[in-house]
């Protein structure tokens, strides 16, 4: 049975009746939660010790700031990375005592970053107690207290010296790397124009040489020493042009021209020079072009030069042709298809790839039969990005090459552009009686022979300056020099 009262229950069991009072009931229910709590807090500070653990053993060092800045606490790892013991920090300044000078506009804005609830990473350098420096990588977060007020701010410091000193060695070699191949361009860029001066003057003189009476042995002994030179000022301009686009010195000047001129003119030299051989040189010009179109033509006009060159050297037999043709336009543009085919040797598929790298050939023995020196594809590739298109290649190995590139370009029409180019032509025309006086502009000794000389058998006046102080007379009305 039980009995229950306003302040008292009694409970009867087999045993006996026990009486409990609500005031013994308050201290039980006290105890009890004292017990909770107790737990709660056993397992905050056995969770906060095994996520400080974890922390420690991450090479992590945690340092707590009050609101001010104040050091509050320093855990054990932050210490060894900056020389510190135990809470010799704490009560200290934070940047006045860590922060190395020049990063405080940094601290600055982060600490105002945690005031306002904001997290952050960023990377500063600290001072050590022995006054050395090293980079960190801070993760900063505010804390706050148990009514939700900002207490302060709790950054987690990496130690990242190691990888600062790495990323600053790699800065200092690829700067020295970079001066270093601005030195080697242009290098070679005053080297190939020192050696293109005597040069010219050994081509020149070729000429005037061959324009005397020569026995046979003396002819052909001229003529090697001319394909010779010419050979090497080849190399000399590609290497040159190689030069200037990598230096960014080589500019687009687009202009109205006439493309079905500029073609006529590239194929003529071919078709004479090759009557003799088995190859065959033709154009195919699609008829609808009958407007002038804009782009730099000596660009252009160098980069078909080294196609139509490139196939004439690996075509011994059938034929190597140039066309251009229409492949879209509308009333004020049109996209151009420029091909160069032939019927040569070929290229091997393993070696399509790296046929537009520089001084790449498809294999040694190419080199060898053929001679070159595999710049002038690549600096045709480039001087086709510059114009903006992009030369391609397909090939058959032993049934021939097409290396095409297409353009967009503006139309011009031929009317307006030749009154244009008369007018231009005729401002600078010579008189018909031919009395006037060339200034030739040259300091070269052997040039000045050269030029002089083709003059003289020309039967043209001429007035020679070797240098910008010698006066010259004011019935000079052209000015000539060889650069």
């Amino acid at each position: 049975m039980v009995w229950l009262g306003q302040n008292v229950n009694r409970i009867q069991t087999d045993e006996g009746s026990f009486y409990f009072s609500s005031v013994a009931r308050d201290i039980t229910e006290r105890k009890e939660t004292e017990v909770a709590l107790a737990q709660v807090q056993s397992a905050l500070e056995k969770s906060e010790a095994k996520y400080r653990s974890i922390i420690e053993n991450m090479e992590l060092g945690l340092l707590e700031v009050d609101t001010k800045g104040m050091i509050i606490r320093v855990f054990e790892r932050f210490n060894e990375m900056t020389g510190y013991e135990g809470d010799e920090l704490v009560g200290r300044n934070a940047k006045e005592t860590l922060l190395v000078p020049g990063y405080e506009a940094v601290m600055d804005e982060q600490q105002g970053n945690r005031l306002k609830g904001k997290t952050g990473v960023y990377e500063i350098k600290i001072r050590k107690k022995d006054g050395s420096e090293l980079w960190v990588i801070i993760s900063g977060a505010p804390f706050y207290d148990e009514k939700g007020e900002i207490r302060g701010s709790i950054g987690v410091h990496y130690d990242i010296t190691d990888r600062k000193n790495l990323e600053f060695q790699l800065e200092l070699a690829r700067s020295q790397a970079v001066k270093a191949q601005e030195a080697e361009k242009q290098f070679l860029a005053n080297m190939s124009h020192e050696i293109r001066t005597p040069l010219n003057a050994v081509i020149g003189m070729c000429h005037l040489l061959n324009d005397t009476p020569l026995d046979a042995t003396q002819a052909e002994y001229l003529e090697i020493l001319l394909r010779s030179a010419s050979n090497l000022q080849n190399l000399i301009s590609d290497v040159l042009d190689i030069s200037k686009i990598d230096s960014g010195k080589l500019d687009v000047q687009p202009k109205p021209f006439d493309l079905k001129e500029l073609a006529q003119s590239l194929m003529y030299p071919f078709v004479v020079k090759n009557r003799e051989r088995d190859v065959g040189f033709e154009m195919d010009f699609d008829a609808l072009i009958n407007y002038w179109v804009t782009t730099d033509p000596q660009l252009l006009n160098q980069v078909l030069l080294n196609l139509l060159g490139n196939a004439e050297k690996f075509t011994e037999k059938g034929g190597v042709g140039l066309h251009i043709r229409i492949l879209s336009q509308t009333p004020s543009r049109a996209l151009l298809r420029f091909e160069v085919k032939d019927t040569g040797i070929g290229i091997h598929p393993d070696h399509i790839d790296t046929i537009f790298d520089q001084f790449r050939q498809a294999d040694r023995q190419i080199r060898d039969l053929y001679g070159g020196t595999g710049l002038g594809l690549a600096i045709s590739y480039r001087l086709v990005s510059l114009l903006g298109g992009s030369l391609q290649v397909h090939s058959t190995l032993g049934e021939g090459t097409t290396f095409f590139f297409d353009l967009d370009m503006e139309k011009h029409w031929p009317e307006v552009e030749k009154e244009q180019r008369k007018f231009s032509a005729s401002s600078f025309a010579l008189p018909d009686d031919q009395q006037y006086q060339i200034l030739v502009v040259e300091d070269n000794p052997v040039n000045q022979k050269y030029i002089t000389t083709l003059l003289d058998k020309w039967k043209l006046g001429y007035e020679l300056a070797p240098n910008g102080l010698k006066p010259w007379s004011a019935s000079v009305k052209a000015a000539l020099t060889l650069s």
